[in-house]
């Protein structure tokens, strides 16, 4: 998807200028701001979070759109772990330290060498 951008802003950035070409590049985030405001959390992460009742109401929306009925009576049992998915989790364990910093790492000069 970044190439088909780069080639689109090349050939924008030769005919209309610098100015278009910004407003071409940032279209994209526009439907991504519009699913990021209408997509629900996911039930894991409210569970964790603590989120029991939130937890519910996704699963029964998800339910909903995908057409199917759940029972009346459903309960949704959560495990607490405030540190899942926690920086301190993350960076201060050696086993997702190293991946971490080299996923970062290479996120980064992805992006200094597309541009």
């Amino acid at each position: 998807s970044m190439f088909v951008v780069n080639i689109v802003g090349y050939f924008a950035l030769n005919s209309l200028g610098w100015r278009w070409v910004i407003v071409i590049i940032t279209i994209p985030i526009i439907p991504a701001w519009i699913l990021l405001v209408i997509m629900p959390e996911t039930p894991r992460y409210l569970c964790v979070s603590g989120k029991n009742d939130s937890a519910l109401k996704a699963v029964h929306l998800m339910a909903k759109l995908n057409k199917v009925t759940l029972p009346k009576d459903l309960e949704v049992f959560c495990h607490q772990n405030k540190e899942l998915g926690s920086f301190k989790m993350v960076l201060g364990t050696s086993e997702f330290r190293r991946p971490a910093v080299l996923l970062s790492i290479m996120y980064f000069c992805n992006i200094f060498i597309e541009t």
